[in-house]
């Protein structure tokens, strides 16, 4: 059974038999700039090329802040909003630090003889380093990405 790109959406929402499942991808092209006619030009080129069944069109036009956020009046306003943006990055750092930390107390109030084959080796305190090391490197690499200078 072959069907058409429209037929095998419509099947497939439909919860019927289908020849293939349905086929799409979500792309941002970054044409927030570019006039109407270009980006539906480039959102079917790369409808055409990859032969999907179903095109989901953006926009990727940055729409304008709140007005109280534009207008900044010194330092502090500007130190203030980065402040507030960044809070869920610096707010991961922390829990995903303290995580494997806590995992370990648990594991070691829970049975404390768990994570003995992993120390009792050379091999195992190598890893264990080694996974400490990525740790501490993932926290200090979030650390610079959400910490901005002012």
């Amino acid at each position: 059974m072959s069907m058409s790109k429209i037929e095998r959406v419509r099947a497939a929402v439909a919860g019927t038999d289908v020849d293939r499942p349905p086929f799409s991808v979500w792309y941002h092209f970054g044409l927030q700039h570019a006039s109407a006619e270009r980006t539906a030009e480039v959102h079917l080129e790369f409808f055409e090329a990859y032969n999907l069944d179903w095109l989901k069109v953006m926009n990727d036009y940055s729409y304008p802040m709140p007005r109280a956020i534009e207008t900044l009046s010194d330092a502090r306003d500007l130190k203030r909003l980065i402040a507030t943006l960044t809070m869920q990055g610096r707010m991961s750092r922390w829990i995903v630090s303290a995580l494997p930390i806590g995992i370990i107390i648990i594991l070691q109030l829970e049975n404390p003889h768990y994570l003995h084959p992993l120390l009792a080796s050379t091999g195992g305190k190598i890893v264990f380093a080694l996974t400490a090391a990525w740790a501490v490197a993932g926290s200090y690499a979030i650390k610079k990405i959400v910490e901005i200078e002012v």
